[in-house]
């Protein structure tokens, strides 16, 4: 499992616009933990006022909310879920490909705990820790508890994350016309007979394109420093950081006392 950390930015720790890494990963399943139920619904809230397919997991969703979030995560109709570290614990989740610390996880066993929903069953997974400047040396002491050595590395730009849509609509779109019916065959046939191919096409881009949450400019990162390390098992992991001469400001949820 490949663990990185990516920099602190100038605006809050729990703001969207850091979640716009997710779509540069194109994982099947991202997970994003949060500490409190109020930091999951702040953030849950804003990702869907962003276009993300996203669901949210707490302790105070009823049985049948979170039935019907881990449902939508497995048909595909949600990609991302916020959630608190109790109310994914012991929870059916679908494949997981990437795991997202948005808060610090508060000791050496919730960071083990999150990152293992992601790389199960020889599958190969991501996780990524957020962290302000502020934190960094916090983030440092984690790491050294669970003896882990990290790689800290910029976050992908808004043109990065741009291209890799791009790249992954052209493959989307590709596999879609393999497995187009004679129906499908012959309503194409009619609008060729209508447009260019190369109209039809952009029509299909901008469809899909709209799906998408627009990615936005990040602060820049500052410098970049690495290096590589194995786990306590021997297994090899890369750790990514990176470095920002700007302090950020953090999220302080209000709910402190809440914590599942």
């Amino acid at each position: 499992m490949e663990c990185s950390f990516l920099p602190s930015v100038s605006f809050p720790l729990l703001h969207p616009r850091r979640m716009y890494i997710c779509p540069f990963f194109d994982a099947n399943g991202t997970l994003v933990f949060c500490s409190t139920r109020e930091a999951v619904r702040h953030l849950h809230a804003n990702l869907q006022e962003r276009g993300f397919s996203v669901v949210a997991l707490s302790g105070e969703f009823k049985q049948h909310e979170r039935n019907s979030a881990l449902q939508a995560l497995r048909d595909g109709r949600a990609r991302v879920c916020v959630a608190t570290d109790v109310a994914a614990r012991g929870l059916d989740m679908p494949d997981v490909g990437l795991v997202i610390h948005a808060e610090l996880p508060q000791n050496r066993q919730t960071l083990l705990h999150r990152s293992g929903r992601t790389g199960r069953a020889g599958r190969k997974g991501l996780s990524l820790i957020l962290a302000p400047t502020a934190q960094h040396g916090a983030v440092e002491r984690l790491l050294a508890s669970a003896k882990i050595k990290g790689i800290w590395s910029a976050a992908p730009s808004a043109d990065a994350i741009r291209v890799r849509d791009e790249e992954n609509l052209v493959r989307e779109i590709a596999a879609m016309a393999e497995t187009s019916s004679e129906e499908d065959l012959a309503l194409g046939r009619v609008l060729l007979a209508e447009r260019s191919p190369e109209q039809l096409a952009a029509v299909l881009v901008r469809l899909r394109r709209e799906h998408l949450p627009a990615p936005e400019v990040l602060d820049d990162p500052g410098s970049v420093r690495s290096e590589t390390w194995k786990s306590k098992k021997n297994r090899a992991v890369t750790k990514k950081k990176s470095w920002s001469s700007k302090k950020s400001k953090q999220y302080k949820p209000r709910e402190k006392n809440k914590r599942h």
